[in-house]
């Protein structure tokens, strides 16, 4: 999870994570006091945040305490709770992909520059200043690139 995602949203990922995966806490004795103290470490941040992101996750219903007396579960997301964290999750995944293709396109146009340079080296025919005219605009458009993806590096 990136460093810049807020707190409650971690929180909420975790829980999401831990409910499809099956594993809502277990060894904890499902104490909910417990349960804070094991999200505060897993994801390495204070008590106070997490206590305040459950409760913020609780306020506006996207996670719900287990009933009262009922060990077997830790704290569980609702329906809402699952609709928000399967779309986070879908942008994460599409934000990944695309810097997936950012890095490929870079690629390609280096690859693309530098079998251009290794071809007007080779082959003397073509005039020195076509040759750099076509380095200068790779080069150019490789910037160009570069500070457009910037968004998604």
């Amino acid at each position: 999870m990136s460093s810049d995602e807020q707190t409650w949203v971690k929180v909420l990922l975790l829980i999401f994570q831990r409910n499809m995966s099956g594993d809502s806490f277990t060894g904890l004795g499902y104490h909910i006091q417990l349960q804070k103290r094991s999200i505060a470490l897993e994801l390495d941040a204070p008590e106070s945040e997490v206590y305040a992101a459950i409760k913020e996750l609780k306020d506006r219903n996207l996670i719900k305490e287990p009933p009262a007396g009922n060990r077997k579960v830790g704290y569980q997301v609702t329906k809402e709770g699952l609709d928000l964290a399967t779309r986070i999750e879908q942008r994460k995944k599409e934000a990944d992909l695309n810097k997936s293709v950012v890095l490929l396109t870079v690629a390609l146009v280096v690859v693309g520059i530098v079998q251009f340079v290794v071809t007007g080296l080779v082959g003397h025919d073509a005039p020195v200043m076509e040759t750099n005219l076509s380095m200068g605009t790779g080069i150019v458009f490789l910037v160009v690139i570069l500070v457009v993806s910037l968004d998604y590096l």
